[in-house]
Parts: structure tokens; C-alpha cells; sequence
């Protein structure tokens, strides 16, 4: 009976231990999934914020082009 009990604790544990490696997995993963999404979100607010920016200056570019052509063609 010794060894019925032996084993029988030896596969409760090797059940419970598979058990707790898969609990903690899904969340280690469920972790890593979160995190991946708001790097990817942090990124995309930053390429939206420098395209706007660029935006910006190449309007701004823009306009001091025609004003300086204009200041050409009035001086001439």
C-alpha cells in the first residue's frame, strides 16, 4: 500500500504542479500580449504626432516660399 500512496502523490503533484505552470503561462502571456499592444499604441501616437509635426512645417515652408516669391516678383 506504501507504494500505491507513493504513486498516487506523485501523480496528484505532477497534476497540480502541470496545472499551476499552465495558470501561470496564460498569464505571463496574457502579460506579454498587453504589453505588446500598448508599445504598439505608444508607437503609433508618436508616428501620428510626428507626422503631424512635419505637417506643420512643410505648410509652414510653404508659405514662407510664396511670400518670398512674391517679394521677388514685386521687387523686380
Amino acid at each position: 500500500m506504501d507504494i500505491l500512496s507513493t504513486i498516487g502523490h506523485v501523480i496528484v503533484s505532477y497534476i497540480s504542479v502541470y496545472t499551476l505552470s499552465i495558470i501561470l503561462g496564460t498569464g505571463v502571456l496574457a502579460w506579454f500580449v498587453i504589453w505588446l499592444y500598448r508599445e504598439w499604441r505608444k508607437d503609433e501616437r508618436a508616428y501620428k504626432r510626428n507626422a503631424a509635426y512635419i505637417r506643420e512645417r512643410q505648410r509652414k515652408m510653404e508659405e514662407w516660399s510664396k511670400s518670398f516669391q512674391e517679394k521677388q516678383q514685386n521687387s523686380s
